[in-house]
Formats: structure tokens, C-alpha cells, sequence
């Protein structure tokens, strides 16, 4: 069990490194300067997973989702 919550842990800090890295790129893209955004992120604090029960939001989610495949070669593999 305590393998199963390590590998748990391990994916859920990865993604919580790809939001984080998504960011930094979103603000760089902006111009913004490095040292505002290290400040920023840093300020943040950790990403805090929850549950969520709006139905509605959950739908436009999978919505979403379910829609890139259409617009994918509208994506650079590089960029957000």
C-alpha cells in the first residue's frame, strides 16, 4: 500500500510541476520579467487538488477535452 501512495504522490507532484512549468511559459510568452514571475510562483504557494462537485464545470471540462483532438494541429508541441 505504501508503494501505491508513493507512485500516487510522485505523479501528482509531476503534475503539479507541469502547471507550474505551463505558467512560467503563459507569463515569458507575456514578456513578463523572470524575477516577477519566480516571485509569483513562489508566493502561490502549492497546487491543492480537491474534488470537484459542480456538475457543470465538470461538464465544460470534459467537453474540452473531448474537443482538442479537432484542433490539434493547431498546437505547436512547444507552446501552451
Amino acid at each position: 500500500m505504501a508503494a501505491a501512495k508513493s507512485t500516487r504522490s510522485a505523479a501528482w507532484g509531476k503534475k503539479s510541476s507541469t502547471i507550474f512549468d505551463g505558467i512560467r511559459q503563459a507569463f515569458r510568452y507575456e514578456c513578463i520579467k523572470e524575477e516577477v514571475i519566480e516571485s509569483y510562483l513562489e508566493q502561490a504557494g502549492p497546487v491543492v487538488y480537491g474534488k470537484a462537485y459542480d456538475s457543470g464545470l465538470i461538464f465544460s471540462v470534459s467537453e474540452l477535452k473531448r474537443s482538442l483532438p479537432w484542433h490539434e494541429e493547431s498546437f505547436d508541441g512547444n507552446t501552451m
